[in-house]
């Protein structure tokens, strides 16, 4: 039985909430075990993608009102929120998210988590961003201070069996429930990766990946988790599976989600990269030929 939790992207649109309720349903997924997540219009990212499709704070409302009606949990993403910034606004803020009955955010930097602490935690549940990298024990033993509920590992503990049990034997001790991201904008070591997610912030979405550089090599290592493979990461107690699609259009992002969902996806291996690269539209790879692959290192890494 698929017990495995799932943090998924809003992409902004209400739709994709109201269709997928209708499939969760469908599929007889627990309700409980689905959140979804975004940040309000403020932020500079969304003011540069969806300027013209938020515009109030009201139809944010609304939005989050539905996601809770229907039943599902909803974070808040704050790494928006940069450094310094007004201590007033920041009260104002916090108390405005709590008042939409928010209880779960994520938060990116160590000056936020600070301020939560003295004023807030008790009121929230505290997840610790992607953004911050985390991937050490020593990274773990920092976060803990902080009150944190769960934490986000950076992509290179995807693949690595060893440092994953490794963190979650920290984690489960001190009562932290631990997440991954399935997706990604790239395929693991592209020279230009890092330019790939600076293409988020910008109206640009032209990715070009080096065509000297062999995207198939140590398949085996790539960070994005295919939707079969999330089997292996429910034996291993993985809480939390996160889906995220920050560029296409809603009706492609909620084919992946559905994949995840069900652990199944019979087609190119490359769509499930959260982006198209050019190599993307000529190199194609048949997603159930991957099958067991990833299941042999499981095997191999628990008979050492």
């Amino acid at each position: 039985m698929n017990s495995m939790k799932y943090s998924i992207w809003i992409n902004w649109d209400i739709n994709l909430i109201k269709e997928l309720d209708i499939f969760i349903k469908k599929e007889k997924i627990d309700k409980w075990n689905i959140e979804f997540f975004t940040w309000l219009y403020e932020s500079g990212y969304a003011l540069i993608r969806y300027n013209d499709k938020y515009k109030s704070k009201k139809i944010f409302e609304n939005n989050i009102r539905l996601i809770l009606d229907l039943g599902y949990n909803f974070n808040y993403l704050m790494n928006w929120l940069v450094p310094n910034m007004d201590k007033d606004y920041l009260l104002n803020h916090l108390n405005y998210i709590y008042n939409l009955w928010i209880r779960t955010i994520t938060v990116s930097t160590e000056e936020l988590f600070i301020f939560i602490n003295e004023n807030f935690y008790w009121k929230f549940n505290i997840v610790a961003s992607i953004l911050l990298h985390t991937k050490t024990l020593e990274q773990l033993f920092f976060l803990k201070r902080y009150n944190i509920k769960r934490v986000v590992f950076n992509n290179d503990v995807n693949k690595n069996f060893y440092l994953f049990f490794l963190l979650k034997k920290f984690c489960k001790q001190n009562n932290i429930e631990t997440e991954l991201l399935a997706n990604d904008l790239c395929i693991q070591d592209c020279p230009k990766k890092e330019d790939h997610y600076k293409i988020c912030w910008t109206e640009d979405e032209t990715f070009d990946c080096p065509l000297d550089w062999n995207p198939l090599k140590e398949i085996i290592n790539w960070t994005v988790i295919r939707p079969e493979d999330i089997i292996i990461y429910e034996k291993m107690w993985l809480d939390y599976i996160k889906i995220a699609w920050r560029i296409y259009e809603t009706d492609d992002f909620i084919n992946e989600i559905k994949w995840y969902l069900i652990w199944k996806y019979e087609w190119n291996f490359f769509n499930l990269i959260d982006a198209e690269q050019k190599w993307n539209r000529w190199i194609f790879l048949d997603n159930s030929k991957l099958n067991g692959l990833l299941l042999w290192k499981y095997f191999k890494y628990i008979k050492k």
